[in-house]
């Protein structure tokens, strides 16, 4: 890790955004989702991150607001060289039946790191920064979101002690099923835990599920 650093995208440098959503098309695909990704969706997503200027002409040809004040969702990323190879994306609120609760519960909405700097170390590091984000913002819980067909489903799992709080059938782009489980995560606990706690979690509860699965084979 080295040569790498971690920062928070701004959203006011197009060439920022620009690399950071084509990251969000590398987790796209890497999920095999339907997410639509277009000129709309970047200019919300900046508008999000603080840059409300962008939909509210009141601000022309004045001093820009402060992106802190106007952000609800932050992103940060890690850079080698000039090159997005991983990001987190967190958000102070969630939304339950169109609305806002006033609660202590944000999202852990996307985290997603190169195959080429899968260390586990870089992931962590994002991890964290979005937690202490969250925690900062008030938040003390966070809603993750994990399909039953991604492969670093159990690292999800450990970050929320497997509390899985809903699961339905979604559909990818290719037509297939899978399983999308809604984990809420307790962001303190989340927060005192090292990377290698982490992943020895992760481990177990893989081990766990290979165990009740082999019981309900053998009951069959």
């Amino acid at each position: 890790m080295a040569n790498l650093t971690f920062r928070a995208v701004n959203p006011r440098n197009n060439e920022d955004v620009k690399k950071y959503f084509e990251l969000v098309g590398s987790l796209s695909d890497f999920c095999n989702d339907n997410k639509k990704i277009d000129e709309n969706t970047m200019l919300w997503a900046c508008v999000h991150m603080g840059a409300v200027e962008l939909i509210n002409p009141e601000y022309k040809d004045k001093s820009l607001p402060s992106l802190e004040e106007n952000a609800d969702e932050f992103v940060f990323v890690c850079e080698d060289n000039g090159k997005f190879v991983g990001y987190v994306e967190v958000c102070s609120y969630h939304v339950v039946k169109g609305q806002r609760p006033d609660d202590d519960i944000g999202i852990l909405h996307e985290i997603f790191v190169l195959d080429e700097y899968r260390n586990g170390a870089t992931a962590f590091t994002l991890l964290q920064m979005g937690i202490n984000k969250l925690i900062e913002k008030g938040k003390n819980r966070a809603i993750c979101n994990v399909q039953e067909d991604n492969p670093n489903r159990f690292f999800h799992f450990a970050m929320a002690n497997n509390n899985i709080v809903n699961q339905q059938e979604c559909t990818r782009k290719d037509g297939s099923k899978t399983i999308d489980y809604t984990l809420l995560i307790d962001l303190q606990s989340l927060k005192k835990m090292s990377l290698l706690q982490l992943a020895k979690k992760a481990t177990c509860l893989k081990k766990e599920k290979e165990l009740n699965e082999i019981e309900e084979t053998a009951k069959e």
